[in-house]
């Protein structure tokens, strides 16, 4: 209904009554404008905006505390955003030391891969910390679906000043420099070898480039280029390495099966979070805030988290703010609980419509148990799964049958017909199944305590 729509129909009872009514129409509207008059006003209180840390938008000292630590929360849980801050970045030691020996000992190329939400890009983001922070140059990209060769190196060259190169002269290399190596690629697209050409005279630095969800980029001349160039380099003993992260379960699926550059690179997989991971997370957090988790609040996290980075620090954040929204500084088992139902229905409404109805309809928390050991087994990279070499329990198996035919899960075999392999029709019902049977399970343990 349009704005004049809305006016016509305000006003068309008066009319109305004029018609009706001849020289007393209008004492009806006097009424009512009176009526109106006398009603009495309540001013609507909205919610606002918390202001940022510096300049708290309130004098009262406790809730300008609270203010802040909510800042902070948010600063060292951000579940929505990679870790970039080396003093929040929790766990993952032994993965950043391996990576650091492969690239400045080994002087191989690298290869990071796992699941969707592991930590990959987190990971990425602090090794470009350390090494810029020990004078390497450092380049980084996130790749796209129609990320192309030319154009992304062309970008990520422009970050090399002209001095690191072995053809630039003392008077060239005072002057301009804007354009870094870039200067030195052909005009237009080039390829690898031309590239390597370039890198390949790179003196008195080390550069290291990043390349970030490298499992979205669909060209297959892109993908060749980055086999070729890694190729390139190598035999060429340039300063330069690879770093290359995606979502995948193996590195043949990330980079493609090429033997000629199997000697050149170090796949590093990114597994789940261990026990003392997750508490690292929480004691960080602690610290950052001043906010203490109690014993089984920390237990609830660690067991919703289920090894996922993003998880843990969504079910921590989401915890801390409810703690805080009734100003308290302590995150009990109840803020635990309490923010697994926010997870939950924040879940629900990024599902599409008819496949939130379609879980709704197959009622997954009537069985909690089997529940969570499917959406654990179809927690794998790519969200493919199998029963092969694992026993799941006859419950599990009707799960199966039941998501199957409400079109919520999708299976296919290999061309023996020997093996069945599943996967679910969207990416996040696996994590959003894990959620539904945690708060099913401590539902029926409230049940029963009661």
């Amino acid at each position: 209904m349009s704005f004049i729509d809305t006016l016509r129909g305000w006003f068309s009872p008066v009319r109305s009554d004029e018609e009706t009514m001849g020289d007393d129409a209008t004492q009806p509207v006097m009424r009512r404008i009176e009526i109106r008059a006398s009603e009495p006003r309540t001013r609507r209180v909205l919610p606002t905006f918390r202001g940022i840390i510096n300049r708290p938008r309130t004098t009262n000292q406790s809730d300008a505390r609270l203010d802040r630590t909510r800042a902070q929360v948010r600063d060292v849980f951000a579940p929505s955003q990679p870790v970039t801050d080396e003093r929040v970045f929790a766990g993952r030691t032994k993965v950043l030391k391996h990576l650091i020996e492969v690239i400045e000992h080994r002087m191989s190329h690298v290869v990071i891969f796992g699941e969707r939400g592991i930590g990959k890009t987190s990971i990425l983001h602090i090794l470009h910390k350390l090494a810029a922070d020990s004078d390497y140059t450092v380049l980084h990209s996130t790749c796209g679906a129609r990320s192309e060769f030319s154009s992304t190196f062309r970008t990520m060259l422009k970050g090399v000043p002209l001095r690191f190169h072995q053809s630039v002269s003392p008077a060239i290399e005072r002057g301009d420099q804007s354009g870094g190596l870039t200067s030195l690629l052909p005009e237009g697209e080039f390829d690898a070898r031309e590239l390597s050409e370039v890198l390949a005279s790179i003196t008195s630095t080390r550069v290291i480039i990043l390349l970030d969800e490298y499992d979205r980029v669909e060209s297959e001349l892109f993908r060749q280029s980055i086999a070729e160039l890694i190729k390139n380099l190598s035999d060429a003993a340039a300063r330069v390495q690879l770093v290359i992260a995606g979502v995948s379960p193996n590195l043949d699926e990330l980079i493609g099966y090429v033997p000629s550059i199997r000697r050149n690179i170090i796949g590093v997989p990114i597994q789940r979070l261990a026990s003392d991971e997750v508490r690292e997370i929480l004691r960080i957090g602690e610290e950052a805030s001043g906010l203490a988790f109690a014993s089984g609040a920390a237990a609830m996290v660690e067991q919703l988290g289920n090894g996922s980075p993003y998880l843990v620090r969504l079910i921590a954040y989401q915890s801390s703010m409810i703690a805080l929204d009734a100003g308290r500084y302590d995150v009990r088992e109840e803020d635990v609980a309490a923010g697994l139902e926010r997870m939950v229905e924040e879940t629900e409404a990024r599902l599409p419509v008819l496949i939130a109805q379609r879980v709704r309809l197959a009622d997954p928390g009537a069985y909690p148990a089997p529940l969570a050991e499917l959406a654990a087994l179809a927690g794998t990279p790519n969200g493919w799964f199998s029963f092969e070499g694992k026993r799941p329990s006859p419950q599990v198996h009707a799960l199966v049958e039941k998501f199957g035919n409400a079109g919520l899960l999708e299976r296919r075999r290999d061309s023996a017909g020997e093996s069945e392999a599943m996967h679910f029709v969207d990416e996040g019902l696996p994590s959003y199944l894990w959620m539904l049977a945690a708060r099913a399970t401590r539902a029926q343990k409230s049940s029963v305590a009661a």
